[in-house]
């Protein structure tokens, strides 16, 4: 018996229990962390969303180049300038091509400076010669330069034409100095020809072998 105690008691010591307590504490590991257990750690943090790229940036449009006035009537060419003021106008007769208003008449002047602005008439014709009655529309040359470019005159109101109307422009400036308008022979345009005349209140208009350089715009 005595031989058992012995053997009990060195069985015992050899696991580690001290005689008087018998009680074997097992710690108890939380679940998942045991060795050779990998605690599943948190997920992988969540990018936050991508915010969605801006679309490629949009240039915006050139604007469509505007489309140039079609003319009702013209004659470009100017192979000459012929003298306005001091005396004498001009004046060119033409023929409407579309009904519609009268906006705008230009011509090729050069020599205008700020105290040379030609005033340019617009008259009904008597036969084939400008006529004699009160203007139809008036208006300004705006100021060119001296190499003969484009100016243009703007009746206002608009002179209500249509297809197939007669008329002639006046070109005059009551100084005692000219300024030049362009002019080309008689056959570039068809429709009508140029006439000179006085200021001194002279009814007569001598016709030119000549058209002067001229545009009409009607809207």
């Amino acid at each position: 018996m005595l031989k058992l105690r012995v053997a009990i008691l060195a069985t015992l010591v050899v696991a580690g229990c001290t005689p008087g307590n018998y009680n074997v504490n097992v710690g108890v590991t939380p679940l998942g962390s045991a060795v050779g257990v990998a605690t599943p750690g948190p997920g992988p943090s969540a990018s936050p969303a991508a915010s969605p790229s801006p679309g490629a940036s949009t240039s915006p449009k050139p604007s469509p180049t505007p489309t140039p006035p079609a003319f009702d009537q013209k004659q470009e060419q100017a192979s000459a300038f012929l003298a306005v003021g001091n005396g004498t106008r001009l004046a060119q007769s033409f023929v409407v091509k579309r009904s519609g208003n009268l906006k705008a008449v230009a011509l090729r002047i050069k020599d205008v400076g700020p105290e040379r602005v030609p005033t340019l008439a617009i008259i009904a014709l008597n036969g084939d010669r400008p006529g004699t009655g009160a203007p139809l529309a008036t208006a300004q040359l705006s100021p060119g330069n001296q190499e003969g470019a484009w100016v243009s005159a703007y009746p206002d109101p608009p002179l209500p034409v249509k297809a197939g109307d007669k008329y002639a422009f006046v070109v005059s400036m009551d100084l005692p100095f000219a300024v030049y308008a362009g002019a080309d022979l008689d056959t570039t345009y068809l429709e009508g020809t140029a006439f000179t005349g006085l200021t001194d209140g002279s009814i007569f208009w001598n016709k030119l072998g000549q058209d002067l350089t001229f545009r009409t715009l009607v809207e």
